[in-house]
């Protein structure tokens, strides 16, 4: 695709800026380059913009929060300045008596509270693992695990805890990077992560997984085995369509990462003893979806599992590279696992 002519970039700015003046010499309109508080004093709001928040994101937030009177105003103005996707990502301490080029300049400069401990969540990790990485943080990992387990949270997405489920938020807090204040207890943390996880997933997900037959639960879980078997992001899609059409025949997943769920552990090659493990997790002994998820899909994966590719494939097989050869058949498969798994 060719890469826009700069007298598009030059047009699209032009118009921002006319619209801009525009709004700007209407009656009243001037009120918005102006604070809510233009009087008095207000404590200041403590906002945190999520990582990958576009400016509309961040224009809702902040308008959602009293502290700016227009997000449609706030949104044209940071366009016109062109920083819209400058904005950098964390929590700050923002006020109704700054106007909105002062909170443009805070997000700008990036001027977060500094006792904030930034915690990267990375995709497929599992609550267990997410303990740890909290624990190395300064946090309570053991309560975390706790709370995850029998914690009370009033999600209506939350399911009921199923039989054979290990923990019952595995999957549902959502991988991200976070800021969180030293004394944040864990108990917010995991508020955070599900708070992110609904602003991702629902509704267009939820939806989703209704129109396939399946329970958004059920979705979640498939969406964790992709994030954990997929390395490259254009095979999610793919391997998703696999996974669809083994539920809807009848077959068994086969997943190794369900295996390696069970063992704790990422085991490159499992043995026949591994995959006769006997546990409701276990793929290769169990027809149909583990009963629960096995780590934290990301928003690819879940989106993947959401829009199965449609193709002619039941089996892949990893390479070396971290890619996978997909077969139809069961032949193919085989001469496929000679090929690749020496």
């Amino acid at each position: 695709m060719a890469a826009p002519h700069p007298l598009q970039h030059l047009r699209r700015y032009v118009i921002v800026g006319l619209l801009l003046a525009l709004i700007l010499t209407l009656g009243g309109a001037k009120e918005l380059i102006e604070p809510v508080m233009v009087e008095g004093t207000a404590a200041p709001v403590r906002v945190t913009i999520a990582s990958g928040s576009t400016g509309g994101d961040i224009a809702q937030l902040l308008a959602a929060e009293g502290l700016i009177k227009s997000e449609f105003f706030f949104n044209l103005l940071i366009r016109w300045q062109g920083v819209a996707g400058e904005l950098q990502a964390g929590e700050y301490e923002l006020c109704p008596t700054m106007s909105p080029r002062e909170i443009i300049r805070q997000l700008l400069e990036g001027n977060i509270v500094q006792d904030q401990v930034p915690v990267t969540i990375p995709e497929g990790y599992t609550v267990l693992q997410m303990a740890k990485l909290l624990d190395q943080k300064g946090f309570d990992g053991e309560r975390f695990l706790t709370l995850v387990q029998n914690g009370n949270f009033a999600y209506e997405f939350l399911p009921d805890l199923e039989e054979g489920a290990d923990y019952r938020l595995e999957g549902y807090l959502f991988p991200d990077t976070y800021y969180f204040s030293p004394t944040e207890g864990e108990e917010a943390i995991i508020n955070r992560m599900l708070q992110r996880f609904e602003e991702i997933t629902i509704p267009e997900i939820q939806e989703r997984a209704e129109e396939l037959g399946m329970s958004l639960h059920q979705l979640v879980t498939l969406a964790s085995i992709i994030e954990r078997e997929a390395l490259l992001a254009e095979e999610k899609p793919v391997i998703s369509g696999v996974f669809h059409k083994r539920l809807q025949k009848g077959m068994k997943l086969q997943s190794c990462a369900t295996i390696q769920y069970i063992l704790g552990e990422a085991k490159a090659n499992l043995s026949t003893a591994d995959t006769q493990i006997p546990s409701p997790y276990n793929t290769y002994i169990h027809v149909g979806l583990p009963p629960g998820p096995i780590g934290a899909p990301g928003e690819d994966s879940l989106l993947s599992a959401a829009n199965p590719e449609e193709n002619k494939y039941f089996y892949f097989c990893a390479k070396d590279d971290g890619s996978h050869a997909f077969s139809s058949t069961l032949s193919e498969h085989n001469q496929a696992k000679r090929q690749y798994r020496k």
